[in-house]
């Protein structure tokens, strides 16, 4: 079975003109030239990022207006990164972006990934009601489809009820730490597992996640 989520299941998380993302997406890559490998596989998936990156981008402190191209190109650059693309096709995108002065953000929209990828098995576990460990490569997260959609979901609405931004993101998602960073960080960590596995349960999608997970596991 195909689990790669289609625009119609995104539409039951999002509120968004998927449409408008796609096509200046596709303008994009035309215009770049860019060939990425990941597109055609988890294309629809990197589009739920977008609203994700763009409300952090638009909660710090950038002096200038947040343009789709700008979360769109930034986002195709930290996911071509953190999926090791080609490096002649990073370095499109990294051109790009200095020529507009956006190459300062990439290093944050990577980081952005990499600390999702870390509370992702805790969800996975807490979803789930799992005792085992829980490894999960960036490969696997966009592959999780059935969790990863409401996960972003949810993880977007606390950024805006938090006013969480691009630079502080890492502190809110820290698990050690010093003083009061933690507690702030258990609390959100706290509120988005029991937010999302309350969605996943309204939407009756445990068996799926339970599927997805046993197929992901055994690649």
């Amino acid at each position: 079975m195909n689990y790669l989520i289609n625009f119609e299941n995104f539409k039951l998380y999002e509120k968004f003109s998927l449409e408008l993302y796609q096509k200046v997406t596709q303008r994009i890559l035309k215009d770049l030239k860019l060939n990425l490998n990941y597109v055609t596989t988890f294309g629809a998936v990197v589009t739920a990022f977008y609203p994700l990156i763009e409300t952090l981008i638009n909660n710090g402190t950038l002096n200038e207006k947040v343009t789709l191209d700008m979360v769109i190109l930034l986002t195709l650059g930290a996911v071509s990164i953190v999926l090791h693309e080609s490096k002649t096709e990073i370095d499109k995108i990294k051109t790009y972006l200095k020529e507009y002065g956006w190459d300062g953000l990439l290093d944050k929209v990577v980081d952005v990934f990499i600390n999702l990828q870390k509370i992702f098995p805790k969800l996975i576990k807490y979803v789930l009601n799992m005792t085992d460990s829980v490894v999960i490569r960036i490969m696997d997260m966009f592959s999780y489809t059935a969790l990863l959609v409401p996960f972003l979901h949810v993880l977007k609405d606390i950024i805006t009820q938090h006013n969480i931004n691009i630079d502080n993101l890492p502190n809110y998602l820290m698990s050690v730490g010093i003083g009061g960073a933690v507690l702030i960080g258990k609390n959100i960590i706290s509120e988005l597992l029991d937010r999302v596995k309350k969605l996943i349960s309204k939407n009756k999608n445990e068996s799926l996640v339970l599927e997805q997970y046993k197929l992901i596991k055994h690649k």
